[in-house]
């Protein structure tokens, strides 16, 4: 198996961790903790919460398509 593959098969398993976390803490037993009538910078902070969580998701998304899903052997673009 070559290096890069396995960099690839490794950093998919450390995302679909993350994005498992995330989702643990977004809408889960994680909201519990931010559920209260609090603000934060102006916002609910149960909406602040959903909010960076949904950032965050953005964010293993976007590291996924660059990194894990992009195809190497096509790397040139048909336009």
């Amino acid at each position: 198996m070559k290096m890069k593959s396995i960099l690839r098969t490794r950093l998919g398993w450390v995302l679909t961790t993350a994005f498992a976390f995330v989702m643990f803490m977004a809408v889960g037993p994680g909201v519990l903790l931010v559920n209260r009538p609090d603000t934060f910078l102006g916002l609910p902070l149960l909406y602040a919460w959903g909010v960076f969580w949904y950032l965050v998701i953005v964010v293993i998304a976007l590291a996924a398509y660059r990194f894990v899903w992009s195809d190497d052997r096509n790397s040139k673009r048909v336009t």
